[in-house]
């Protein structure tokens, strides 16, 4: 991870095997990790800690909220990206997916390629938006100049159209 900062995920999964394996993996890579079990406990987290980069969420929770529905009660509170993961796809998760700012989905049963690579994609992605999103702002908070209006030519004739000779081309004539 070079001279950054350690980023930190919030890893979002119920089978706790799964969960233990997951953080190991992740910080193999070099990222700090937390763990939830639960929609719910993602959300406290989320609101609760300001620190969180990415959320590694899996779409199928077992009882209570499901991922997607997690997913969606966050971006309300707060703008941060978000990787799922999913063991098998299903039609109607799908169709939600796309209705959601993600980051990213990926099988659960991913290498660990796949897995850092759609992680940093997902951070720069993000960092990129947030950029040109300050950088829009920055913009429109700044005094710009006005631009003057184009200079009309009524009058054809008083355009100078004074012909070009080239001694080199005038062979052609």
């Amino acid at each position: 991870m070079g001279h950054e900062e350690t980023k930190i995920i919030l890893l979002v999964e119920n089978d706790v095997l799964l969960s233990l394996l997951g953080k190991e993996r992740l910080e193999h890579f070099g990222y700090e990790v937390i763990t939830a079990a639960n929609g719910e406990g993602a959300f406290e987290i989320v609101v609760h800690e300001n620190k969180i980069d990415l959320v590694l969420m899996d779409i199928q929770l077992g009882q209570g909220i499901n991922g997607l529905d997690t997913a969606e009660k966050i971006l309300k509170h707060k703008e941060i990206p978000i990787v799922f993961t999913i063991g098998y796809a299903e039609h109607k998760h799908l169709e939600k997916l796309k209705r959601l700012t993600c980051y990213g989905c990926i099988y659960k049963a991913s290498g660990d390629f796949v897995l850092r690579s759609s992680i940093e994609i997902a951070l720069n992605l993000f960092n990129l938006s947030q950029n040109s999103k300050f950088s829009y702002n920055h913009l429109a908070k700044s005094p710009v100049p006005p631009v003057p209006p184009p200079q009309k030519i009524k009058n054809l004739s008083s355009v100078d159209t004074g012909k070009f000779e080239s001694p080199r081309f005038s062979q052609f004539k």
